[in-house]
């Protein structure tokens, strides 16, 4: 009995492994099922454990089950019963970052099959941590512990957010979608957005106002021009406008609505200035050209 036993528990084993590459590669939703119930039938006779499985190279079945039955629910209509949602579960696998299996990468509660970045993403690869999860908040801060590999962009300026934002982008343009994450930072388990997806959302178009703003006010005073090397220094000035009428190089300072601030060389018709605009140090206030710093010639 106990013999048999045994073999009835390797050959469910075996079958699973089996139907378990299978799903790993080509993702067959009706196979999913079959590789559960096998992974379900290893544990109970507990024979072969799941780090067997791992020794293998393959995900845990029970995983690449869950993997699966979460595509198999991916595509859900919204509330009008219009636009069709692909959602996924939260629970990314992290064991499907193996050889032969699909790796997953979340951002921004969106997943993403980034398996054919396997050099990058794969065991071994320099951005393997990000595999099986949504560390939105590492993309920009470059913490790549367990702390800092996390989905929560509380506290991130919109500058930090836009950038995410890029990062979400570019895996949009070269990665496949997968689905939303529902259950996640961003989506909750009804597939609605969170507190901090509308917080992101809101950080975002501040930006986008911000930079909308920054672009109408170097069109209106253009950026000076400059250059500087390590014998003469730097120096900063403006040509002439098209009219023919001088402008000078001034030194402004803006603060955002979210009260970041930010300084840069811009070209005025005005002489006139103020605390946001001000006259570089050792320039004339009529000075087209000013320095600003030394080179080393001058320190001789």
């Amino acid at each position: 009995r106990i013999i048999m036993w045994r073999r009835r528990a390797i050959a469910a084993a075996v079958l699973a492994v089996v139907v378990a590459c299978v799903v790993a590669r080509d993702g067959d939703r009706s196979l999913g099922a079959v590789a559960g119930a096998m992974g379900a039938c290893a544990r109970r006779d507990g024979v072969v454990s799941t780090a067997w499985f791992r020794w293998r190279g393959y995900a845990r079945v029970d995983e690449l089950a869950a993997r699966v039955e979460a595509r198999a629910e991916a595509e859900a209509e919204d509330g009008d019963g219009g636009t069709r949602m692909r959602w996924v579960s939260s629970a990314l696998t992290r064991a499907c970052a193996t050889q032969g299996a699909t790796i997953w990468l979340g951002i921004l509660g969106e997943a993403f099959d980034v398996s054919r970045g396997r050099e990058h993403y794969g065991v071994g690869g320099g951005y393997e941590f990000f595999a099986g999860r949504d560390a939105s908040r590492a993309f920009v801060s470059g913490n790549f512990t367990e702390d800092g590999l996390v989905a929560d962009v509380t506290g991130l300026s919109p500058g930090n957010l836009e950038s995410i934002r890029g990062w979400r982008n570019f895996m949009r343009e070269k990665y496949a979608f997968v689905g939303y994450i529902r259950g996640g930072a961003f989506y909750d388990k009804r597939g609605e957005p969170t507190a901090m997806k509308h917080a992101f959302d809101a950080g975002v178009a501040l930006h986008d106002i911000e930079k909308a703003r920054t672009l109408e006010r170097q069109t209106m005073y253009e950026d000076c021009s400059s250059m500087w090397n390590e014998r003469d220094g730097g120096f900063v000035w403006c040509s002439p406008a098209e009219d023919g009428a001088e402008r000078y190089p001034r030194n402004e300072t803006t603060v955002s609505a979210s009260g970041e601030h930010s300084s840069r060389c811009a070209c005025f018709r005005e002489l006139g200035v103020s605390d946001v605009r001000r006259v570089y140090s050792g320039c004339a206030l009529t000075d087209t050209r000013c320095q600003t710093s030394t080179g080393s010639t001058s320190s001789e």
